[in-house]
């Protein structure tokens, strides 16, 4: 079996089949990374080892560390498999930097390999999947009510886009993050809330 086949097993193993949060959203990760890096370049090897583990520790509760969690975990995998340190590192690197939350600990994206795994994640969080991940794990964020769950929607949604790397990743989510606007906009009105 090789590397990638052994990686996408156990993050099977640990992710679990929900099609939100669990190894699906790694999947779809990939496959996003793998459109980005014949439009990018980068190493194809370090790319899909990252975007199938780089949330191999989320569970809804550790939306803060998942990413930390989620390195150290592939790291501690990819030694067990022989991975050299400085290739460690550097999927380390990227794991630890796929999400806009994380720059403040880790630093934003700076190879080719970790801005396409973050824009490969930025897809699908402007995305449906990406939505309804944040309302189903918005319970167990600080939120006491509707207005705070509606405005740190719209700052997750602002934020992903915005910190997106590639133009066309850009273009390739404009629409969704459009319709997102209009859907928060909607909500908004709706319920009667202030933006």
């Amino acid at each position: 079996m090789s590397l990638l086949e052994d990686a996408k097993k156990f993050a099977v193993d640990k992710m679990g089949p929900d099609r939100l949060s669990g190894y699906p959203h790694a999947e779809r990760v990939l496959k996003n990374s793998r459109i980005l890096r014949k439009l990018q370049g980068g190493d194809i090897e370090l790319i899909e080892l990252s975007a199938i583990m780089h949330d191999i520790s989320f569970n809804g509760k550790n939306i803060a560390t998942h990413a930390t969690e989620s390195a150290n975990i592939a790291d501690t995998f990819l030694e067990e498999h022989g991975v050299d340190f400085k290739r460690r590192q550097k999927v380390k690197k990227i794991i630890e930097r796929h999400t806009v939350r994380d720059w403040t600990m880790n630093g934003a994206p700076e190879t080719v390999e970790e801005k396409i795994v973050f824009d490969a994640e930025a897809i699908e969080r402007i995305s449906m999947h990406g939505f309804l991940m944040f309302i189903t794990t918005s319970h167990n964020l600080p939120y006491s009510n509707t207005g705070q769950v509606v405005r740190a929607l719209e700052k997750f949604v602002d934020e992903n886009y915005k910190s997106i790397f590639f133009e066309n990743t850009k273009h390739h989510v404009q629409k969704s993050y459009f319709l997102f606007k209009t859907v928060i906009e909607e909500i908004r009105d709706g319920a009667n809330l202030k933006p």
